[in-house]
């Protein structure tokens, strides 16, 4: 309430919503965790995410479920993109395509051989898509030969990353809130209601 002359009564409303800061998903110096908040609420722009950002961004909401993760090389990986230690101490292969189009059976023939070419005892494939039928039997067909491979399918993850968003707590330098950069306000608009 604002102060008035005579029988008037002036009351300032200001109102205030969340701006989803826009980011630059193709610079790969963006920092995780701006991308993994990002896609949290708008997991429809996964596709303008650059893949090594991707790749990254699947590595970090498997450390947060208990996993030792590592993401590999950008570039001659060996079709293993992120590597993972569990807790008994097995070496786990991820491969990460983020990608429009459906996975295909090809695919995951393909990564069963870089998964047993480089010794792995699991697997996981990650996309920001989802799984042809075939793909999904050459993944059952992998677990009867003692080859797991987990299928995480762009429902899925987004559903993990959204659980890793919820229980992580972040701090003032998660923020972006330094001494050097202070929280700021900006004002998007202001609303004035005048009535007797």
């Amino acid at each position: 309430m604002l102060p008035t002359k005579g029988s008037q009564l002036w009351v300032a409303t200001v109102a205030s919503m969340s701006v989803l800061e826009e980011l630059d998903l193709s610079d790969i110096t963006t920092p995780i965790e701006e991308v993994r908040r990002f896609l949290a609420r708008r997991y429809s722009a996964r596709a303008m995410v650059h893949p090594r950002l991707y790749e990254l961004a699947v590595a970090s909401v498997f450390r947060d479920r208990g996993f030792e993760a590592f993401a590999t090389a950008y570039s001659n990986d060996g079709g293993i993109d992120v590597v993972l230690h569990d807790r008994c101490g097995s070496r786990i292969g991820v491969q990460v395509k983020r990608q429009n189009g459906v996975i295909q059976v090809e695919q995951i023939r393909a990564f069963l051989g870089a998964l047993v070419l480089g010794g792995y005892t699991k697997g996981a494939f990650v996309t920001s898509s989802r799984f042809s039928k075939g793909a999904i039997q050459a993944a059952k067909r992998s677990a009867e030969l003692h080859v797991p491979i987990e299928l995480i399918d762009a429902d899925n993850f987004f559903d993990a990353l959204r659980y890793s968003q919820l229980c992580s707590v972040p701090g003032p330098d998660d923020c972006g809130i330094t001494p050097s950069r202070p929280l700021t306000f900006k004002n998007h608009a202001l609303y004035q209601l005048n009535s007797l």
